[in-house]
């Protein structure tokens, strides 16, 4: 099963079992952050936010959005997929160009919005923005690649794609607090 794969059960599963919230901007301001850390990395996130770290291959955890109402039908979330590449030998330029073309193939609706390098202290990383449709949601996925130790990082925040400009701030924070050790 590729990582992909194992992404989109992941997305499905998040979404199909689960009620969420947008995200409110304002809120940033008072809410107290947590810590999730392993001997590989670290990541802050919204106290009020929920941690599973119980999840199929490859996915080291979910930080998902908590519950506001009955009326929404989707939660935010952020997770961690990792994916062995020991003997492969991938620059992150061919990851990413192979990553990209499995995504289009297993995607529904396929949208680029960002492709680009990016670095995050020392260490360089890939930062990818696609749309797709999956079952009744029109999803945007902001995703954070590295290589590191012949493993690959994928970090990965979804969120409603008409909901994108809310929970942005929020989920960008969090994306931005992961480090590899």
């Amino acid at each position: 099963m590729t990582r992909f794969q194992l992404f989109l059960i992941l997305t499905i599963t998040i979404h199909t079992i689960t009620i969420g919230q947008t995200i409110d901007n304002d809120s940033l301001k008072n809410i107290e952050w947590k810590s999730l850390d392993d001997e590989n990395y670290h990541i802050e996130y919204p106290g009020t936010w929920l941690v599973n770290t119980t999840m199929p291959m490859g996915i080291k955890f979910a930080i998902l959005s908590p519950l506001s109402d009955t009326t929404d039908n989707f939660r935010e979330n952020v997770n961690l997929l990792t994916e062995d590449l020991t003997g492969k030998y991938l620059s992150l330029d061919q990851y990413i160009e192979l990553s990209e073309k499995q995504i289009q193939i297993l995607v529904t609706d396929y949208k680029k919005h960002l492709s680009e390098r990016n670095k995050n202290n020392t260490l360089e990383y890939h930062k990818l923005i696609y749309s797709s449709k999956q079952g009744i949601f029109d999803l945007i996925f902001e995703q954070f690649i590295w290589l590191k130790s012949e493993k690959a990082y994928i970090l990965t925040l979804t969120c409603k794609l008409n909901e994108f400009e809310i929970c942005k701030k929020t989920g960008e924070k969090i994306l931005h607090s992961f480090k590899l050790k």
